[in-house]
């Protein structure tokens, strides 16, 4: 569903494996990689990719992402910011984004604010999409109920609800 040539961005990269598939598929004109890249150390977050109790090398992933798209980089078509989504979408105009691919924190804070955050970023027309879009593992309900506040807040239109895929694309405001 991802519009091809477009300008895009991914919350949430991890090792670059999707970001990977939106090259080949989507081949955007310049793809956004966005990820702080840091372990976390907390009760919420102690099971997940990122947490204490897999203890990832963080650096090292960051750097194999680097190393992965380095011919992208230095095309231009890749950037990559190794900071949390909200420091590094404000980096960037509002309606600057065709698309907005979000799999990043799943506790419900985090989440909501990506997903808002991401409604400001992208066109009219765009599309903002996300990952685990189901109530599971230790996130609980956070990204199913952070979703459900951005339709019931916001003008948007389902385009897409499968295998815990979710799109919806962003209506123009005629308030």
């Amino acid at each position: 569903m991802l519009p091809k040539g477009a300008v895009g961005a991914e919350i949430g990269v991890w090792k670059g494996d999707f970001s990977a598939e939106i090259l080949q598929i989507a081949q955007p004109r310049q793809l956004c990689l966005i990820d702080p890249w840091r372990l976390r150390d907390d009760p919420i977050h102690n099971r997940s990719w990122y947490g204490t109790k897999r203890k990832p090398d963080m650096e090292k992933i960051y750097q194999g992402v680097l190393q992965r798209f380095e011919k992208e980089i230095e095309q231009g078509s890749v950037s990559v910011q190794k900071a949390p989504s909200h420091e590094a979408l404000a980096e960037f105009p509002n309606e600057h984004f065709d698309f907005i691919y979000i799999d990043g924190d799943h506790e419900y804070g985090a989440v909501r604010q990506d997903f808002f955050l991401a409604f400001d970023k992208v066109r009219p027309g765009g599309l903002i999409c996300g990952d685990d879009y189901s109530i599971g593992s230790w996130w609980k309900d956070g990204v199913v109920r952070a979703f459900h506040e951005l339709l019931a807040q916001r003008p948007l239109l389902i385009r897409y609800v499968q295998g815990g895929q979710v799109a919806v694309e962003k209506l123009p405001n005629h308030a």
